[in-house]
């Protein structure tokens, strides 16, 4: 007999963090609505703490956690978002930061979301709430509705998810593998499919305070990166130049500003999170 098919996978890619590690599965399996309509899929790119020890204990007492261990660590980490997001089997997949921790009540409210819009199979993203969006749901059918919504909150992992045929249909899904931002670039090409999206805004998660992080340089993600990527959709006449020029301005004040004074005066400079 054919196992059910969950209807959300919670797609974690991980290398290292055992620790925020359990504190996220912790707060999965502690949230209401955590049942086997919930896959929990982890991905580790061959850690060298105790990551394998910890989802183990897991994987004993839930049959819809999985656990899969690189057999050696991928040479772009970033091949990892792609790995996890393959081994899904539900009907939406989502990717999750190993530092966040889902906040009480907000993972039913997911699930609820995915069985209102099942039936539509149009594009719907989850945004942790920023800048003045609150608990609000809106909707676009362009490029310009998203980007000029969430501007570059588009870039955070566990802002995206999609409808798992979706994720199965994008082609040369590595393209911007070594830029660190292949979730945005499927964030488009998937509202650009569909011409038609919705995001819900609500308060999911909480943020792990990290010391450490994996990721790269902020000012070569975002001040070349990520702009590179949008210069290619408005050459193709799929992003408009206004919007461009308007998102230069975002990132320069909201992001790369505030980091730069956070650099410079680390105790007295609060910089806008870049989730």
């Amino acid at each position: 007999m054919n196992e059910k098919q969950p209807l959300l996978s919670i797609c974690i890619p991980t290398y290292n963090r055992a620790e925020y590690l359990e504190k996220a599965l912790n707060s999965i399996i502690n949230s209401e609505g955590f049942s086997d309509d919930v896959e929990v899929v982890i991905s580790d790119n061959f850690s060298t703490d105790n990551t394998e020890e910890i989802c183990n204990d897991f994987i004993k007492r839930f049959s819809n956690i999985k656990y899969y261990k690189q057999p050696k660590p991928t040479y772009i980490a970033d091949q990892n978002f792609i790995d996890v997001l393959s081994l899904a089997t539900g009907k939406y997949i989502k990717l999750h930061n190993d530092t966040t921790f889902i906040k009480d009540k907000m993972l039913l409210k997911i699930i609820e979301t995915i069985k209102q819009n099942i039936s539509s199979q149009y594009p719907i993203f989850f945004y942790q709430n920023c800048y003045n969006t609150k608990n609000i749901i809106c909707n676009g059918n362009s490029l310009d509705d998203i980007l000029n919504r969430v501007s570059y909150f588009v870039t955070w992992i566990s802002n995206f998810g999609c409808w798992k045929k979706d994720f199965d249909n994008l082609k040369q899904k590595d393209m911007y593998i070594s830029m660190g931002l292949m979730q945005v670039d499927w964030t488009f090409r998937i509202v650009l499919n569909y011409k038609k999206f919705n995001i819900f805004f609500f308060d999911f998660y909480d943020l792990a305070k990290i010391h450490k992080k994996n990721g790269g340089n902020i000012f070569q993600i975002f001040a070349y990166n990520y702009f590179t990527i949008l210069k290619k959709y408005m050459n193709k006449n799929l992003l408009k130049k206004e919007t461009f020029e308007l998102e230069k301005k975002r990132i320069l004040f909201r992001c790369l500003i505030p980091n730069y004074f956070n650099i410079i005066y680390p105790f007295s400079y609060q910089p806008l999170p870049l989730i």
